[in-house]
């Protein structure tokens, strides 16, 4: 699951990271996650059996790692 949370970070983060700078802002891991975990509970049945905590720390630890 981890490798598809890097896939899903491979594809939306560089248009997040423009969205934010269009803003005047910064992406920061949380609204990394908050974008990731959404796209990740439309995507895999797995990820959306866990609980809520579980699925934002993971994706939270994952996404640290690109911002």
């Amino acid at each position: 699951m981890e490798q598809e949370i890097r896939q899903v970070i491979n594809e939306v983060f560089y248009d997040l990271e423009a969205a934010c700078n269009d803003c005047g802002e910064t992406l920061c891991a949380e609204g990394l996650a908050d974008s990731v975990g959404d796209q990740m509970y439309d995507r895999n049945e797995e990820y959306r059996a866990m609980p809520y905590e579980q699925r934002r720390a993971l994706t939270l630890k994952i996404s640290k790692l690109y911002v």
